[in-house]
């Protein structure tokens, strides 16, 4: 098994490949990386005609954001160029102006928990639960999440700002799935389930000598997550918070337009929102940096999250979306993975959850599950990945700390995979990531000589790829 890790900025994109040439497409990242590093692979694997074409078996979007979505739709969005222009050729129109974007690859599936799923709607968005009248409801709280981005001082933001990419986030998922349909590509989401949601409880899949199990989300999480979401837009207190802060920002801007309060008397002004957003939110905005682990801070889509195990032969590799380490436990526990009173897993690579977000992974996981390679996207935006989450990786694999891991491979070498790269990285974040670089070489000059590697994008195009 062949892992690809594209640079795809702070998003995720990553490639399996197994022995027999079955491939997995998991998420696509941003559009510019995907464009530059990702489309050119699986342009070369449709070929020039001149020989069999190759093909994704499976594209895998792990959950409902932006920066694991957009390269996908990109892909799909130049396919469908592709397919106009073919129509158009066919017809004789040779006047037709050629697709400047190369094209990619064929793809059979396409796994993916759409958001109208998860809210219990039909795909045209017809069957609406009771008490909402239109999905621009969940839209606009949304909207108005994005909009406290900006009106909060408050430095440990993330949960807002994680509103900003569902802003982005919820139409690029309603797009994929409208992309997809059968006016469009007419491809089945999830057909191999019936159409229905993937969920911990699926059978696992089998291409040749791959065995994929999923180990999350589970049918309950799920479940909780649809009625927070409808429960959000339902609850009178918050359609008034949301209706009171809309006018709030917009008196704001309204008074600075003509002068009568300057940009800082606003800024200050909108620091004092964060006590009107509903009870859980307000917590999260107005929090400090504390422990690791926080589930509470995690966004319900990031919650929601497609997590499996793929293994071939006796090699094991886990991939984890954005989702929490207490659900992946837990999932590994449900499925098998940690049985017969084995309360530790080793895996030959764990794709690390969130880009090592600290609300994500705590010190328990990491004793309790250990890998020869921890595979990283990030290029440092939302601080990703946390020095805490480093340095609670490099405990657990440093005989004699107090967080030393469990698992009988704990003391044997491994290698840190970074699938970002400085010399790709965007001048915005080109500071946070040298500071990543340096401390994990801080870290690796604290360990015995080749305990711990340190493996990064490598100019001019060179991705990080595991062979296991």
């Amino acid at each position: 098994m062949k892992i690809t890790a594209f640079p795809a900025a702070d998003g995720d994109c990553l490639l399996i490949e197994s022995n027999s040439s079955r491939r997995i497409l998991v998420d696509g990242g941003r559009t510019g990386p995907f464009g530059r590093h990702v489309l050119p692979v699986l342009a070369a694997l449709r070929g020039d005609g001149t020989a069999p074409a190759e093909k994704l078996d499976v594209i895998c979007v792990s959950h409902i954001d932006a920066d694991h979505l957009e390269g996908i739709l990109k892909m799909l969005d130049v396919e469908m160029q592709w397919r106009i222009f073919d129509a158009h050729t066919a017809a004789g129109d040779d006047d037709f102006k050629k697709p400047s974007t190369e094209r990619a690859c064929d793809f059979d599936e396409i796994w993916h928990n759409g958001f109208h799923q998860q809210l219990g709607l039909d795909s045209d968005l017809d069957d609406l639960p009771q008490g909402v009248d239109e999905l621009g409801d969940i839209q606009d709280l949304i909207n108005t999440m994005a909009d406290l981005v900006t009106a909060t001082t408050v430095d440990s933001s993330d949960y807002l700002t994680s509103y900003a990419n569902l802003a982005t986030s919820v139409p690029q998922a309603l797009e994929l799935v409208a992309r997809i349909g059968a006016e469009q590509l007419d491809k089945t989401l999830n057909e191999r389930f019936d159409g229905k949601l993937i969920t911990s409880g699926v059978d696992p899949v089998e291409l040749d000598d791959l065995k994929i199990t999923f180990i999350g989300p589970t049918q309950e999480t799920l479940e909780g997550l649809r009625e927070d979401w409808l429960s959000k837009f339902r609850d009178s207190d918050v359609q008034r918070t949301i209706r009171n802060l809309r006018k709030r920002m917009a008196d704001d801007i309204a008074d600075l337009a003509a002068g009568t309060v300057t940009a800082s008397e606003m800024r200050a002004a909108r620091a004092t929102l964060a006590a009107d957003l509903p009870d859980e939110i307000a917590v999260i905005a107005t929090a400090e940096a504390g422990e690791l682990g926080v589930r509470s801070g995690i966004t319900a889509p990031n919650l929601a999250s497609l997590m499996f195990v793929v293994e071939e032969g006796d090699k094991r590799a886990l991939f984890t979306g954005d989702g929490a380490g207490q659900d992946i436990l837990a999932g590994l526990e449900a499925t098998g993975f940690l049985d017969d009173g084995e309360d530790t897993i080793h895996l030959d690579l764990l794709k690390l959850q969130h880009h090592g977000a600290e609300f994500n992974i705590d010190e328990d996981f990491c004793r309790r599950v250990t890998a020869t390679h921890y595979v990283i996207s990030g290029d440092s935006n939302h601080h990703n990945p946390e020095m805490r989450v480093l340095d609670a990786i490099v405990n657990s694999r440093t005989d004699g700390h107090p967080d030393f891991a469990e698992t009988d491979e704990a003391g044997d070498p491994f290698a840190i995979d970074m699938a970002m790269g400085l010399e790709i990285v965007s001048d915005s974040r080109r500071s946070g990531l040298e500071a990543i670089f340096v401390k994990l070489e801080q870290l690796q000059s604290g360990l015995p000589q080749d305990h711990m590697t340190v493996n990064r994008f490598e100019p001019p195009d060179v991705p990080v790829v595991v062979e296991l």
